[in-house]
């Protein structure tokens, strides 16, 4: 179910045979960082509603989505997704997504080819849908510059929330949905991706969901670590960022990412860049992004 060293090469292969030819990854033009977190402007910027996830980059570095607030801060307006794409060398004012704007669509995350763009929206799943239970959808990328979409995703059961999802390298997804024995009843799961379907949805080990607050999962393209916002017992702020290492079959105790990332404040939404080089984050509704060292 995990990575071998042989798969691992397969997609860096097929990553590096996709991006030859391409345009530097740039970042949106920002100067990369060092050891101490800074913040990311372009997800930061003033005519925008502040951000509710940290940036979702393509493998190919040529587009970027995240979600923001609603600009009323009145938290029953809908949520949006945002993004910019790379074009002549220059990348686009930030605008709605073509499928958000009606419904709370929340933390986009792509899969490792780029050709999918999962999200979570409140969005009905039928015309006779009027719970509007938050579910993962996603869009899928038909050419170079067209969008398909939005389509549920129906293997998983859509009967409750499902919420922040991040995708594996090999389509596995991770999520929250509930989790009676933790706070707020949430919980990570994740499912794996076998023959082109979603399997049944596996509860992540206590080492990961003890009774605290334990949400917005982000697992590294090789599933050998998952960074991870928490509230537990000994953190340094309101919630930190912790990490756990995948080691001989078994999620291990999560360490904290250290008093460089967390502090007395609130850190969340953890997304690791394509090449799992940065980490970006959000402190008190800002984006943040440092030079991540997996340790």
């Amino acid at each position: 179910m995990r990575y071998s060293f042989i798969l691992n090469l397969i997609i860096n292969i097929n990553v590096f045979i996709n991006l030859w030819g391409q345009s530097v990854f740039d970042y949106m033009n920002q100067e990369l960082p060092g050891n101490t977190p800074v913040e990311f402007y372009p997800c930061n910027d003033s005519s925008l509603s502040k951000a509710h996830s940290s940036p979702a980059f393509s493998p190919l570095g040529g587009e970027v989505y995240w979600a923001v607030w609603p600009k009323s801060m009145n938290f029953n307006d809908p949520q949006q997704i945002v993004y910019s794409i790379k074009k002549d060398g220059k990348w686009t004012k930030p605008s709605t997504a073509f499928f958000s704007g009606e419904y709370s669509d929340m933390h986009p995350s792509f899969t490792a080819d780029g050709k999918k763009l999962f999200f979570t929206s409140n969005r009905p799943i039928n015309n006779e849908d009027s719970i509007l239970d938050v579910n993962i959808w996603y869009i899928e990328k038909k050419d170079k510059n067209y969008w398909d979409g939005p389509f549920l995703l129906t293997d998983i059961d859509n009967s409750g929330d499902q919420r922040f999802t991040s995708l594996a390298g090999n389509n596995n997804i991770y999520f929250v949905q509930k989790y009676e024995k933790a706070k707020l009843q949430m919980g990570i799961y994740f499912s794996p991706y076998i023959n082109g379907q979603y399997q049944e949805p596996v509860l992540l080990p206590e080492s990961i969901n003890s009774g605290a607050l334990n949400a917005i999962p982000c697992i590294s393209q090789d599933e050998s670590f998952i960074i991870f916002m928490s509230d537990r017992r000994g953190i340094i702020g309101g919630q930190d960022l912790l990490i756990s290492y995948y080691k001989n079959g078994n999620w291990g105790e999560p360490t904290n990412l250290g008093d460089k990332i967390n502090t007395n404040r609130y850190e969340t939404f953890p997304y690791l860049s394509p090449d799992n080089k940065y980490l970006f984050f959000i402190r008190d509704g800002i984006v943040y992004w440092v030079k991540f060292d997996r340790g």
